[in-house]
């Protein structure tokens, strides 16, 4: 099952392979985890985006990943001061 929703700019949609190493970029960031008991090792970080992909497939709903409708990219969540 696919499952997105799409604004004019924006896709919420299912993890996609690419998507792994940019949300462990983020989930290893010491600014983007300080509010995190500790970071995110590669390991946790990718079973994470597992269990949120299986999670999409099975219910049809999830935290989804979100991207770029100009170009796919994932955008990872950024939280400013």
């Amino acid at each position: 099952m696919t499952q997105s929703l799409e604004t004019n700019r924006l896709i919420l949609r299912n993890w996609l392979a690419s998507d792994y190493e940019p949300f462990y970029n983020l989930n290893s960031n010491p600014e983007a985890m300080r509010y995190f008991p500790a970071l995110y090792t590669r390991e946790q970080s990718n079973s994470l985006a597992d269990k949120c992909q299986t999670l999409i497939q099975q219910r049809g709903w999830g935290l989804w990943a979100l991207s770029n409708k100009a170009d796919n990219a994932f955008i990872p969540i950024r939280i400013n001061k």
